[in-house]
């Protein structure tokens, strides 16, 4: 064939492809070159370990299983738990109210205690020097003991529940 005849369009193709070609081979012959360096025996000795890996997998996906049922009955109970936590909680709050009303008491009773020890202190120091009014001072100092024996278990309580408020969310001293 007459290369004169051959349309442009045709010989540049079969150029292009020519050089695509030649860079094929190039690319063959350096991975041939490289496959030569390669150690097979080490590639068939990895080959071996990932195959005794693959063998273990159902092994390990029993165990997986275990584990995910243990997983899975930890936590209900911990979902139970936390129901259990969360009606505590909300048992709380709604008696909160309730202990705050407690605490405005015991604060009002301890109010009147520390004026009623003031009166008696006062009158004790009065005793001598009114000896006429002393069975009227006798009986006032016995309801006074009387009060403050009423009084006195109602502080630790009273310290107790204050120091439950601090704790609870929401409490102005829980802040601080």
């Amino acid at each position: 064939m007459n290369p004169l005849l051959v349309p442009p369009r045709l010989l540049f193709r079969a150029l292009d492809d020519l050089h695509s070609l030649a860079r094929t081979a190039e690319t063959i012959a350096a991975a041939a070159e490289r496959f030569q360096s390669v150690d097979l025996d080490a590639g068939l000795e990895h080959l071996a370990v990932v195959g005794a890996a693959a063998a273990r997998l159902p092994e390990l996906e029993a165990a997986l299983a275990g584990i995910e049922q243990q997983a899975l009955i930890r936590i209900a109970s911990l979902d139970d738990r936390l129901g259990k936590v969360i009606d505590l909680v909300e048992r709380i709050q709604g008696g909160l109210p309730v202990i705050g009303e407690v605490l405005d008491r015991v604060a009002g009773l301890e109010t009147q205690l520390g004026a009623a020890l003031e009166i008696v202190g006062r009158l004790e120091s009065d005793i001598a020097s009114l000896g006429r009014i002393a069975p009227s001072v006798d009986i006032l100092t016995e309801a006074a003991g009387r009060l403050a024996d009423t009084a006195e278990p109602l502080q630790g309580a009273s310290e107790r529940l204050g120091r439950i408020a601090d704790r609870l969310p929401g409490s102005s001293r829980a802040r601080a």
